[in-house]
């Protein structure tokens, strides 16, 4: 357990641009500590490491990054160095993440708008909370899974998607 804390701290601080510094204060160690995890990190996904440094150096040397839906992020020319670093890696992650949300609601919203009974009422992150009648259920999991894979893979074609639900009577169950 101890250990999974700290990948999936490494793993979402990575997605947030995090270094060192702030890895030691979430994990409650050493700079020195959250250093060697880093390292130990890349040493093991070495195509992770590999491709922040390629997404670091075009973003430093184009000033711009494109993400697979078109949207491009223009870095100023103030921009510090490490504040750009932190910046052109969260940006794709995040970006697409955005794009896939954005591409998952239209066809949430395209085949629920037949159907009074189902829709969509909140988003939160990566969540979508629908409403719906009873009768409904199973045919609402069913299209939101299959959706939010179709939007996913619109984007992202090389990692499958999993999407999760979870139902209830109301939204914290």
């Amino acid at each position: 357990p101890d250990l999974r804390h700290k990948a999936k701290a490494i793993n979402f601080g990575l997605m947030y641009g995090m270094g060192a510094r702030a890895l030691a204060a979430q994990l409650s160690v050493a700079e020195k500590q959250a250093r060697d995890l880093l390292s130990r990190y890349f040493k093991r996904f070495s195509n992770v490491d590999r491709y922040l440094k390629n997404i670091e150096e075009q973003a430093k040397k184009e000033r711009q990054l494109v993400l697979p839906s078109g949207r491009r992020f223009i870095f100023d020319d103030g921009v510090e160095s490490h504040h750009l670093k932190r910046l052109a890696r969260n940006m794709p992650i995040q970006g697409i993440a955005a794009d896939i949300m954005k591409v998952a609601l239209r066809l949430l919203y395209e085949v629920f708008s037949d159907h009074r009974d189902v829709q969509v009422v909140n988003t939160i992150h990566d969540e979508v909370l629908i409403e719906c009648s009873i009768d409904k259920v199973e045919w609402a999991i069913l299209t939101c899974r299959e959706q939010m894979s179709f939007a996913h893979q619109r984007f992202v074609k090389s990692v499958p998607a999993e999407v999760s639900v979870v139902t209830g009577d109301y939204w914290l169950h």
